[in-house]
């Protein structure tokens, strides 16, 4: 591995390491924060669900009570066992008016024992026709209260109580009570901070009855707005037209607000939650639709994401530049150890070229004669032992005599140790 590219060897896995690493934590910390966001949201519509069957238990009961002391009612009771319409309605309409100013109370009747109605009470000129609905089938039926929120002809949400009127131990007929259920509504709005849109699927409407119903009350005619279902009630003027289809029947889960529909109104995001609606028989007629206001929740949610990102990027950004000066200085040293070694080599190199250039070695076997020494060159030649070995080598000879050779030469001149004798004299 060449030194140059160690810091570029080194930093990019590392960089791609710290950016899985990073972008594990940021993953985890997003889905951290919706999960606790979707959570808080869910239990808000369970909140809703919660206030709004207490709502209706206490409506009930109130109603409930009431019946129980209209039943006793000297004056009322004269009037219907003598049949007499016109004092009958003289005594209760004043009672209506009374609740209907005090607990909203709309709808008041007396019926007969056959479901056939003797008196509305809020239009005395109406009677005669057989009541089916469930909450008094079911009071006939079983003999005590009825109650459950029922579906009016002019497609209005009617919370309904029926009672059966004994009088001397007798079932002599049935009253019924009932009351809007938009004052429910407006209470999930103000107590929980939601706002609420109520849809009736249109299966259960009659048109023409529907848009009388709606003009009776003053409301604004939606029938057009969606296919599947009506707003029949709600909290904002305006009705998104991101419900129109979301208002199909089956098209979303219960008790969920995590139904993938998001509004902006008003500069305000919202989430939207859905309850089923049934009536007292138990079909589902429609929905009450919960937006959830999360502007702050989702505000919050986007500071933290952004703050963990940017925590991440800075710390990301400072291993870089830690890393990055680290390897430059071990980087730095690296080269001039390499600079150095390699001059070093270098040197040696030259000096070990000088040397061999100096140096001519004799190698192999030399054949060399056994009598006069003489060396047989490559060309078959027999040369001097001087001469070859000067030819072959850096040497150059100078002559002399060995003592042996002296003695022998010079015997009477050259003693024993090779020294020249003296003279006695």
């Amino acid at each position: 591995m060449k030194i140059t590219t160690l810091k570029t060897r080194v930093l990019i896995p590392l960089t791609i390491a710290l950016g899985i690493l990073l972008t594990t934590f940021v993953y985890y910390i997003y889905h951290s924060q919706r999960n606790e966001f979707s959570s808080d949201v869910g239990s808000h519509i369970n909140r809703v669900q919660e206030l709004f069957d207490k709502q209706l238990e206490s409506e009930t009961e109130l109603l409930n009570t009431t019946l129980e002391f209209i039943s006793i009612q000297k004056s009322l009771q004269q009037a219907w066992m003598a049949k007499d319409r016109n004092a009958l309605f003289q005594a209760s309409s004043p009672l209506l008016k009374k609740l209907g100013v005090n607990h909203r109370i709309t709808h008041f009747y007396f019926h007969n024992p056959d479901r056939t109605n003797f008196l509305r009470v809020y239009d005395p000129e109406r009677f005669g026709d057989t009541i089916n609905r469930f909450t008094l089938k079911e009071a006939v039926k079983k003999g005590h209260n009825s109650a459950g929120i029922e579906l009016g002809k002019l497609g209005t949400m009617t919370l309904r109580v029926v009672h059966p009127w004994v009088i001397d131990g007798q079932i002599v007929g049935y009253i019924e009570m009932g009351e809007e259920i938009d004052h429910i509504i407006e209470k999930l709005h103000n107590i929980l901070d939601v706002n609420v849109y109520v849809s009736i699927y249109k299966e259960y409407l009659d048109r023409k009855r529907w848009e009388a119903g709606m003009q009776l009350l003053g409301r604004q005619d939606n029938w057009d707005f969606s296919p599947f279902a009506v707003i029949v009630s709600q909290t904002l003027k305006d009705v998104p037209a991101k419900l129109k289809d979301f208002l199909k029947k089956g098209e979303h889960d219960y008790l969920e607000m995590d139904t993938d529909l998001k509004l902006f109104l008003n500069e305000r995001n919202y989430r939207v939650g859905v309850l089923p609606l049934f009536d007292a028989g138990g079909r589902e007629i429609g929905d009450i639709l919960i937006l959830s206001d999360v502007t702050t929740q989702l505000s919050s949610f986007n500071k933290t994401v952004l703050l963990a990102v940017s925590i991440c990027i800075a710390v990301g950004l400072a291993l870089f530049i830690f890393f990055s000066a680290l390897l430059g200085k071990l980087e730095s040293k690296l080269s001039d150890y390499q600079n150095n070694l390699e001059f070093m080599v270098t040197k040696r190199t030259e000096e070990l070229t000088k040397a061999l250039d100096e140096i001519k070695t004799l190698q192999g076997i030399i054949p060399i004669c056994a009598n006069c020494k003489q060396i047989r060159d490559d060309e078959g030649i027999w040369n001097q032992l001087e001469l070859y070995i000067s030819e072959h080598s850096e040497a150059d000879f100078s002559h002399g005599i060995c003592p042996d050779c002296a003695r022998e030469l010079y015997p009477g001149i050259i003693d024993k140790d090779g020294k020249v004798k003296r003279s006695k004299s």
